[in-house]
């Protein structure tokens, strides 16, 4: 199952179209509430991100900061009701820091999205039972651990050398295993 987040109230009012004409291969998740889609990113489904800008509340920058931890190859686009001005672009690529794949207008532009969206290629699997195993192994919900998954994440990517130091007992041997683990994937 590959997962498509679309963080728009306004797309709502296409989700029939959009569900119809995407051939089946993605489940859509309309929200713009960051909790109620924390689930796709963490079970390594997450296929593409819309975002509507008008949706910026710090729950969401937060969730665009933990998909580009955790994902490498997932798109970003940018849906808007009017063209969105170069400018723009670059300031909203720097203030959520994720590189922007395309944007679209809601009324104009929904036959390309459909398109561009149908045309994604499949989610890369070695990064979904990465993440999958990252997310099964270091179990909690608070920040604290959320942080040390997206360490993890990062570290694995990482071709260099890791020094994990702390307390006995802190969890050193499972991250250092995790981060091992999801390094030789």
């Amino acid at each position: 199952m590959e997962v498509g987040l679309i963080i728009s109230d306004k797309m709502e009012a296409y989700a029939d179209k959009l569900r119809a004409k995407l051939q089946g291969r993605h489940t859509l998740c309309f929200s713009t509430n960051a909790s109620s889609l924390r689930y796709p990113v963490i079970s390594g489904d997450l296929s593409f991100v819309a975002w509507d800008h008008s949706v910026a509340t710090s729950s969401i920058i937060s969730l665009f900061h933990k998909i580009s931890d955790l994902y490498v190859s997932v798109p970003f686009f940018l849906i808007e009701d009017k063209n969105v001005d170069d400018t723009f672009k670059i300031a909203i690529e720097r203030f959520i820091q994720y590189n922007i794949s395309d944007n679209f207008n809601l009324q104009s532009d929904m036959e390309r999205f459909i398109k561009v969206i149908n045309a994604l290629p499949h989610v890369n699997e070695k990064e979904r039972s990465t993440i999958r195993k990252i997310y099964n192994t270091v179990i909690g919900e608070s920040q604290n651990m959320e942080d040390l998954r997206l360490f993890i994440s990062r570290a694995a990517k990482n071709p260099m050398p890791v020094l994990i130091y702390g307390e006995a007992g802190s969890g050193k041997t499972l991250a250092a295993k995790t981060i091992h683990e999801a390094s030789c994937k």
